[in-house]
């Protein structure tokens, strides 16, 4: 049981509101969005038109209703808060324009009633029933309790007060209607105040802007006014800077320098041609790809969103067809699709280091999609050329099939016992090569977006012909290296398996420790040509069924690999 609901440090809205009828389809859902948008915690409802009463519980609040039996007319209800509803205590559904709820509070318990008066048209016998009814409830109420009435009366309020200024503010519509004895009989017996009527509605709203203002106007002097602007000739400078400093961290990180020594590709005979299907993009191609985009996501700098090109139908696929055709005859895109927003991501607790932070580049949505109708063309081509050790984005090659064949390949050796080395190889820069034309990127910040600075190296983040690309350079220089190194590890038909590769992912495999070590230095040199270097902190060797020992006894004495000491002969 929560404590507090209603406590004096505590603030907790209440409200009231006719709401016609909530029988019709998605009304409920509708007073309870307005429920939260006014961070209420007790709602009382008028003309729910709901038959029977119960309890039920919708997006963490609870819903007291109680109505005809039979007829859908009338009704009242409660909608309570998570925290209100950890206080009721109990609530009663008197009949079809009563409900009554009772609440724990720090002092007193709360007593609270929603009641739907009978309007002014209706005969005076219903009247009598309803406010003696009232009156009823009202009294049954422990006298202790703070006792809320919130309602729609039906009525309007006089402005002559005489007698009744305990009771009614000072401005009203001047007009009463005849409801208003008895409802202010039962009022004033009560000793309560109708809340609403003692400021003037427009006259509050100018009270309460005149004393906000007030609050705020200090004593204005020339040395405050020119500490302020020097403040803001900070802060504007000091965005200027972060700007800045953004844009030279990402144009560090995604622009390696050339390496010295690179492959001269003009001295080395052209590979074969690809052959790569040519025809025009036709509309059944465009909407694969369309169909396949996922919501939710963040637009490129064009600020087209996957839901847009969805939701379009065969118009938008029948103009994207006529653009993408004329991109591929003319072998050129339009400059945003080269454009990307860099998205900055903490990813270690120390944020003031931009080394702490992730990149993430939002691309061109139609853009993706004309990269994935180009990879249709491609993937069959670039396949086929590619060497059986590769894996990674290609079909039929997930990444538990080369877990399973790692796994395998070690059990094997155990079972006849062989040895095996494996070094597992790790990454740590982009290779260098100028894939895009005039491509570029730019921050985007807390205050907008920095200015663009071009990408000369690597492939596009969130590209997705970026894999097959990498694919395409990695399988180059495992080729290079195994012409430089014929080891690895016997296998089938008398070859041998030199490594397994699952996109950047490279196992070397190896017998020996020598062989190992050339092929890893073989691989050093090959990758530095394509601008990559590998990351010694994160590269590991795996050794199967070869011991690893702390001590030996050797010609007698024991030698220890901690300080090489002979503490063992002396005791």
């Amino acid at each position: 049981m929560q404590i507090g609901t209603f406590d004096a440090k505590i603030i907790s809205k209440l409200g009231t509101w006719n709401v016609r009828t909530l029988c019709e389809g998605g009304k409920l859902t509708q007073l309870l969005h307005e429920f939260d948008n006014y961070n209420l915690d007790i709602l009382g409802v008028s003309e729910m038109h709901w038959t029977g009463s119960g309890k039920i519980v919708s997006d963490g609040k609870s819903v007291l209703y109680s109505g005809h039996e039979e007829h859908h007319i009338h009704g009242v209800g409660l909608v309570l808060s998570k925290k209100a509803s950890c206080a009721l205590l109990g609530w009663k559904p008197v009949n079809d324009r009563i409900i009554t709820a009772r609440f724990q509070s720090r002092h007193a318990k709360t007593s609270l009633i929603q009641v739907y008066a009978p309007t002014e048209d209706s005969d005076d016998d219903q009247k009598h029933t309803f406010y003696g009814l009232l009156q009823d409830t009202i009294d049954e109420i422990p006298t202790h309790d703070v006792k809320l009435l919130i309602s729609d009366f039906n009525a309007q309020i006089t402005d002559d007060r005489c007698g009744l200024e305990n009771i009614i503010g000072p401005h009203s519509s001047g007009r009463q209607t005849n409801d208003n004895a008895m409802a202010f009989s039962t009022v004033g017996r009560q000793s309560l105040s109708r809340s609403g009527r003692w400021i003037r509605p427009l006259s509050r709203m100018i009270l309460n802007s005149v004393t906000a203002q007030t609050e705020k106007t200090k004593t204005t002097t020339t040395s405050l006014c020119c500490g302020e602007a020097r403040m803001t000739i900070r802060r504007c400078t000091a965005l200027k800077e972060q700007d800045a400093r953004w844009v030279e961290h990402f144009k560090e990180t995604l622009n390696q320098p050339t390496p010295a020594n690179t492959y001269d590709f003009g001295a080395t005979p052209p590979p074969p041609d690809l052959v790569v299907n040519l025809d025009l993009i036709t509309i059944e191609e465009t909407k694969v790809p369309i169909r396949t985009l996922k919501a939710n996501k963040a637009p490129g700098l064009d600020e087209i969103a996957p839901e847009m090109l969805k939701h379009s139908g065969d118009t938008i696929a029948n103009t994207l067809t006529v653009l993408f055709n004329k991109c591929w005859q003319d072998q050129s895109v339009p400059s945003d699709w080269r454009k990307g927003v860099i998205v900055k991501l903490p990813k270690k607790a120390n944020t003031a280091d931009c080394n702490n932070w992730r990149g993430i580049t939002l691309l061109s949505v139609p853009g993706k999609v004309f990269c994935s109708v180009l990879l249709r063309h491609l993937q069959q081509a670039v396949d086929k050329i590619l060497q059986e050790e590769l894996a990674g984005f290609r079909a039929g090659r997930s990444c538990s099939k080369q877990i399973y064949t790692l796994r395998n390949i070690i059990e094997q050796c155990i079972e006849f016992q062989q040895p095996l080395l494996i070094n597992f190889i790790d990454f740590k820069k982009a290779f260098d090569s100028n894939l895009y034309i005039s491509s570029s990127c730019c921050v985007r910040t807390d205050d907008g977006y920095t200015d663009f600075f071009n990408i000369e190296t690597g492939v596009k983040q969130g590209c997705i012909l970026s894999p097959i690309l990498f694919l395409l350079t990695v399988d180059y220089v495992m080729k290079k290296v195994m012409m430089s190194s014929v080891t690895g590890i016997p296998w089938t038909n008398g070859s041998h398996l030199t490594d397994l590769d699952f996109a950047d992912h490279i196992a070397l495999l190896a017998n020996t420790k020598p062989a190992l070590q050339f092929m890893t230095t073989c691989l050093e040199g090959e990758v530095e040509k394509v601008g990559l270097c590998i990351n010694t902190d994160k590269t590991k060797v795996m050794r199967v069924n070869l011991q690893d020992i702390d001590e030996f006894t050797y010609l007698g004495s024991i030698v220890s690999n901690n300080d090489g000491g002979s503490e063992a002969d002396v005791r």
